[in-house]
């Protein structure tokens, strides 16, 4: 009786979702029948979640409410337990799902365990009262494996280290999964740099440079201002996917010509990189690793000498974003539920502890960002005049910046793919009442390519979308907080505009968070 109070509660919870997961069970016969006797249908049952089932009829697949019909034949009865399964990247699935899955049970007073599976997969359910409510299989693959499943139905959830490709994204629309680049079908879970590490303190890499020597297109320590030397590369299984992802995506951005990862020897795990960047001269190691093991290359794209940039968001340029992709086959409400627990405030600590970067912006307070602001000045175009520095330090004078940044295509108004899912973070912070009663300031800034005066409105005009985007998202009452929004054009950049990957950095709104409101 316990069980089935809880079930229904739960169920109760998540009723907003009208969840659904086909082929997970086999296609036997059945009968759904209104109990009035004014409706019946036959066909194979292609799936049940537990409120709904899904049949296979003459009038095509239909999906039916549980509790509006008889089921008669070989039904699934009310202890069906729904099975959501992801496949993905190793990186998730090692540690950081299942601990997700452990903290989403806490969540919703359930227990959790480990129950025995087959091809190194890792499977838990959820309990009530001792019985399983719903299951967890987590398949560790590559991103372009994962993919393969959820088009062959042995998937329902991708765990991906990189975005899905064009070709991808058409396939999918062509096998009936429906548009994977929609932000409702992903969920940005998780994010952490990948760092290049030596055994000797190294000199400072320029993002270009970075690029050609995961290319292959920089070979020898000597183009790089330091001692001849061959260069030679290692990093893990893990980190090799995202590493090749990440090429592809900086050479698109410095529109470089599109070449392979260079030759790289791929080792089983951090004590081989460990041993490997000891015993080879000229090494370079590349690894996820918060504590490196070595001297971390610092990656220069500042106008101050020995400026370099940190792990800070989108702009660092092997920043690896770790996605949820969704196809259009709807999901149990466990699993939909699931997702936004993953995706949402409450699952950051998981995140932090498991050596990811959360997704929690820290207010920065505007005293403590000295060398920001002196990058700023160094770095500012001769059309940004000392009037509008002050100007824009005025207005910021009591306002805390959150690290977090939206960024945008050259010359575009629209959030790029991951600022899309940063605004779905920041609204749901908002609406835990994070900032209640306090006033966000959207800062709308541009790079200095163009005349100034149209950089300054092309900055408002994103500022306003990285807004109304946040707004948007949010489930509770935007008013809870007073969101402003201005374009401030050129004023403070934080790279040198002679590179691509400057002006990329530069393209960009900061969020600021001021003092509460009357």
């Amino acid at each position: 009786m316990a069980k089935r109070w809880v079930r229904a509660a739960v169920y109760a919870a998540l009723c907003m979702f009208s969840a659904f997961v086909p082929g997970l069970l086999a296609a036997q016969e059945v009968s759904l029948r209104f109990p009035d006797g004014s409706f019946e249908v036959t066909g194979p049952l292609l799936g049940f979640d537990g409120l709904s089932y899904r049949l296979d009829t003459r009038f095509g697949v239909l999906t039916i409410k549980a509790d509006q019909v008889e089921c008669v034949g070989d039904c699934p009865t009310d202890t069906y337990a729904p099975l959501i399964r992801m496949s993905g990247t190793e990186a998730l699935g090692e540690v950081l799902i299942p601990a997700m899955v452990d903290a989403f049970a806490l969540s919703l007073g359930l227990q959790s365990t480990v129950e025995p599976a087959t091809d190194g997969a890792v499977r838990l359910a959820l309990l009530s009262d001792g019985v399983p409510i719903a299951r967890f299989e987590i398949a560790r693959m590559s991103t372009t494996d994962a993919i393969a499943a959820l088009f062959e139905n042995r998937a329902d959830i991708v765990l991906s280290d990189r975005f899905v490709t064009t070709k991808e994204a058409e396939r999918s629309k062509t096998l009936g999964f429906g548009d994977l680049e929609d932000p409702l079908r992903r969920r940005l879970l998780a994010r952490r740099p990948l760092r290049l590490v030596t055994s000797e303190p190294p000199p400072p890499f320029t993002v270009t440079q970075l690029a050609q020597v995961l290319a292959g297109q920089i070979s020898d320590w000597s183009a790089l201002g330091a001692s001849p030397e061959p260069i030679k590369l290692f990093t893990t299984g893990m980190d090799h996917g995202p590493l090749a992802a990440r090429l592809a995506e900086l050479e698109a951005v410095l529109s470089l010509p599109s070449t392979p990862l260079a030759q790289l020897a791929v080792l089983d795990g951090p004590e081989a990189l460990r041993v490997a960047l000891e015993a080879t001269p000229g090494a370079i190691a590349i690894t996820h690793e918060p504590d490196p093991f070595g001297h971390e290359v610092a990656l220069s794209h500042g106008c101050l000498p020995g400026t370099a940039s940190r792990a800070e968001g989108t702009a660092h340029p092997l920043m690896v974003h770790y996605w949820a992709y969704t196809g259009a086959a709807r999901l149990p409400d466990l699993g939909r539920a699931f997702l936004m627990f993953a995706s949402g405030p409450d699952a950051q600590r998981v995140v932090d502890r498991a050596g990811f970067i959360d997704k929690r912006p820290r207010p920065v307070p505007l005293a403590e960002q000295g060398d920001r602001l002196a990058q700023a000045v160094a770095a500012a175009g001769e059309e940004v005049s000392l009037l509008d520095l002050q100007t824009t330090l005025r207005r910021l004078q009591g306002y805390d910046r959150l690290e977090l940044s939206f960024r945008f295509r050259e010359g575009e108004p629209e959030l790029l793919t991951e600022s899309v899912s940063e605004a779905q973070g920041l609204a749901a912070l908002l609406d835990t009442g994070a900032f209640d009663g306090r006033s966000l300031l959207f800062l709308g800034l541009t790079d200095s390519m163009g005349d100034a005066e149209a950089n300054a409105r092309l900055a408002q005009v994103r500022a306003t979308r990285a807004a109304n985007a946040v707004m948007a998202a949010m489930a509770t009452n935007p008013a809870r907080v007073v969101m402003q929004s201005e374009g401030f054009g050129e004023t403070l950049p934080i790279a040198c505009d002679d590179t691509r990957w400057g002006q990329h950095v530069n393209r960009r709104v900061e969020v600021w968070v001021g003092p509460h409101t009357r």
